[in-house]
């Protein structure tokens, strides 16, 4: 589970009788915003975690990270594919600039965890807010 500073909640869960993951965004009295399917036999979630404005939501799965936007679960940007025989994804998180003054010189990032103890940093590209 996740809580968005405008109470939208993130959580996801796996149906143990079909083995399918659902992430799901919510409002707090439990009403769905929006959902997507994982397939969680093939490409099963590790991680996820809110940007700090809650507009992006970096979910991370065996193979992949990508970057959705919060409310819609859609894909803004593939930020790290595992290639074929590579370790796989262990967990990811998101880094961003602690203030304006930061951010005019550092862009925010992606720390992934691969399954060989390694780290990597991935930048990406968000929407500055109007």
């Amino acid at each position: 589970l996740a809580l968005a500073q405008d109470g939208t909640v993130i959580a996801y869960c796996v149906s143990t009788d079909s083995g399918v993951g659902l992430l799901q965004a919510l409002t707090l009295t439990n009403r769905s915003i929006a959902e997507r399917v994982v397939d969680e036999a093939r490409d099963p979630v590790v991680s996820f975690s809110l940007s700090p404005d809650d507009r992006y939501l970096l979910v991370a799965s065996k193979r992949c990270v990508q970057l959705l936007h919060t409310h819609t679960l859609t894909t803004y940007e593939v930020v790290y594919e595992a290639p074929q025989g590579m370790s796989p994804i262990t967990c990811a998180t998101l880094w961003f600039p602690l203030n304006a003054r930061q951010a005019e010189k550092v862009a925010p990032y992606a720390l992934i965890g691969l399954d060989d103890g390694s780290v990597l940093a991935k930048r990406v590209t968000v929407e500055t807010p109007a």
